[in-house]
């Protein structure tokens, strides 16, 4: 009797959520053609191209092939960019109007700088071969210390390259240049201050509004190890050279993974924190601020600890025992916004050391989503949690947001399916999965107001669904996603209903 009820309860599901999201193959989706689906990505401009990479170490060079596409995946155009140095790699692109800007960092083993590169949009021929923006000199401390961050404009009519050089408790050297967009003209320079107060500063979340100013956040260089961090908000009119300073009040909570995002006036950094209750107790929860680009005074900070269910429920046995939520890792995995604000989305995962005789393997394990549901003013509408128990091929997962709905596709062990739903299990009995063949696929959906319905996509028998390289078209109503057959990765298409 309980198999017939299972089997009944898995048609039924699977019956519901054929009207949510189907899986359709690319030809009945209306796609033109099914190429290597790795490396497809979304522009700023919202386009869809790839980007793909071709070594050749004996000769100390590379060739990357951009393409454009259609939301059919029909080919606008494919174009080869050789690097003659293989130390040189993209680090940013820019998608404006009629021309797509191509950063390049570069660096020779002393010195690290930056170049741009400007291609036609429209057939990706370069129409402005490679010229220097920046550069850092050598240090003593390490190449990663430094660092180039791009940013554009919310009107896309400017281009701030800030080059910095940051090491703890030494005075920063961050310089930012402003440039119009069409030719690259440069039209102010700012140098940014390394102390205020005869106190060290380390400046960072750098944002440029229409207008043409830099917002950004910095924080004192404290020496002692238990000392608060004090943060300031900060704008800097490049017309008038001056800048508007703001202080915040000091916290004792550690933040972490955080992800920042600009929405009209109002930027967005949302993450994790930790903060001690005591010698014994750590409590955990997301933070977000709010900072009006325009107005510093127009500032919101809010700590939400996760409810107490989902502490106790997230409080089980993983590759380093039983351990409370606070004492694991919290990963951020993506912030997908709404039309009334966002989905925070974090996984609890870990690594897992394996010694063998000849070397040591490390093993990526991924277990709960967290899902935070913010609204527009930064303030926590839900969380939810979703059992992912998986390592190795299964390891990722795809997601998008679609009109309001938050869509979470994986994969599941089908014993999983059986014995549990998503909202009551028993993780000390729940099944990981890792290899390609036998998993389920399954799709979660997350609604605005806080409802999460799981059913099953198809059975995993003649094909192999494989997590990871989904890319969201034609505005959400389909995410083009990866199956492996005959040992060949093509592409297949989620389609949301309605």
């Amino acid at each position: 009797m309980k198999k017939i009820i299972i089997f009944l309860n898995i048609l039924l599901s699977g019956f519901i959520y054929s009207q949510e999201i189907t899986e359709i193959s690319a030809k009945d989706a209306g796609l033109k053609s099914s190429p290597n689906p790795v490396g497809f990505f979304r522009g700023n401009d919202n386009q869809l191209y790839r980007t793909q990479r071709k070594d050749f170490n004996k000769e100390n060079r590379f060739d990357l092939t951009l393409e454009r596409y259609d939301e059919d995946l029909g080919l606008k155009f494919s174009t080869l960019l050789s690097f003659p140095d293989d130390r040189e790699y993209p680090s940013d692109w820019i998608f404006l109007d009629n021309k797509i800007y191509l950063f390049t960092n570069h660096y020779d083993g002393a010195n690290k700088t930056l170049h741009l590169r400007v291609l036609d949009k429209e057939t990706g021929k370069v129409i402005q071969e490679k010229k220097q923006y920046g550069s850092l000199a050598s240090d003593p401390f390490g190449k990663d210390s430094r660092e180039f961050i791009i940013k554009l404009s919310a009107d896309k009519t400017k281009i701030c390259i800030i080059s910095s050089f940051q090491w703890n408790k030494k005075p920063q050297e961050v310089k930012a240049i402003l440039y119009e967009v069409e030719g690259m003209k440069q039209i102010a320079e700012y140098k940014f201050p390394d102390m205020l107060n005869n106190v060290l500063i380390k400046s960072y979340s750098y944002n440029l509004n229409s207008d043409g100013n830099l917002f950004y956040v910095f924080r004192n260089d404290v020496k002692e190890k238990d000392a608060p961090k004090k943060e300031t908000l900060a704008i800097y009119n490049f017309q008038t050279k001056a800048t508007n300073y703001k202080e915040l009040e000091p916290s004792t909570k550690s933040l972490e993974y955080s992800r920042s995002f600009l929405k009209g006036d109002t930027y967005y950094i949302t993450g994790s924190f930790t903060e001690t209750i005591s010698k014994k107790e750590k409590k955990v929860g997301t933070y977000c601020k709010t900072y009006n680009i325009k107005n510093l005074d127009q500032f919101s900070l809010t700590f939400d600890y996760y409810p107490a269910d989902i502490e106790t429920k997230l409080a089980y046995k993983d590759g380093s025992g039983k351990r409370e939520l606070s004492e694991k890792e919290i990963k951020l995995t993506n912030v997908y916004e709404t039309a009334n604000g966002f989905y925070l989305v974090q996984n609890l995962a870990y690594t897992k050391e394996t010694s063998g005789q000849q070397a040591t393997y490390v093993k990526y394990y991924s277990r709960d989503f967290l899902i935070t549901k913010y609204n527009k003013d930064g303030k926590v509408e839900f969380v939810r949690t979703l059992p992912k128990y998986a390592w190795k091929d299964m390891y990722n997962s795809d997601i998008m947001e679609s009109n309001g709905n938050l869509y979470v596709i994986y994969c599941e062990h089908p014993k999983n399916l059986e014995k549990y739903t998503i909202d009551n299990y028993d993780s000390s009995n729940y099944d990981d999965i890792g290899d390609i063949r036998g998993p389920v696929p399954v799709c979660v959906k997350i609604a605005p107001e806080g409802k999460i319905t799981r059913q099953n996509l198809q059975k995993n028998e003649d094909w192999c669904y494989y997590p990871g390289y989904g890319v969201k078209l034609k505005n959400g109503a389909q995410m083009m996603a990866v199956r492996v057959m005959k040992d060949q990765f093509i592409i297949t298409v989620f389609k949301v209903k309605g």
